[in-house]
């Protein structure tokens, strides 16, 4: 007997339809150890994205808090804000009392002139 008869028949003869099966097993179970990787990539890609919007909702908070600070103040300021207003105003007027009287003063002087000239 020859090497490869031996080999024949210490192996068992495998039908058609194992050989199918195993064939079959084989591809299921490489599409599953594929999924199971794309998987954990997505898994990691979730990861990373949880810690980047976390940090974001960090700093969201933050401008969120300076913002009412920022507006508390604000309303703080508001009577102030009203008192600069009223002496724009006022500033407003004394200008325009200011110009009257030049003017009227320039008419007076002309005719101050104009009776000792006469």
């Amino acid at each position: 007997m020859s090497m490869s008869e031996i080999k024949q028949k210490d192996t068992p003869k495998v039908s058609p339809i194992e050989e199918l099966f195993t064939g079959v097993e084989e591809v299921v179970e490489n599409e599953v150890m594929m999924n199971t990787e794309d998987l954990k990539v997505l898994e990691a890609i979730n990861m990373g994205l949880k810690s980047k919007y976390t940090g974001m909702t960090q700093r969201c908070d933050n401008i969120q808090g300076a913002l009412l600070e920022m507006l508390k103040d604000y309303q703080d300021l508001q009577p102030y804000f009203a008192q600069i207003d009223s002496l724009e105003i006022s500033l407003s007027r004394l200008e325009d009392v200011a110009n009257q009287l030049e003017t009227y003063s320039i008419n007076l002087e002309q005719r101050v002139i104009s009776q000792v000239t006469s």
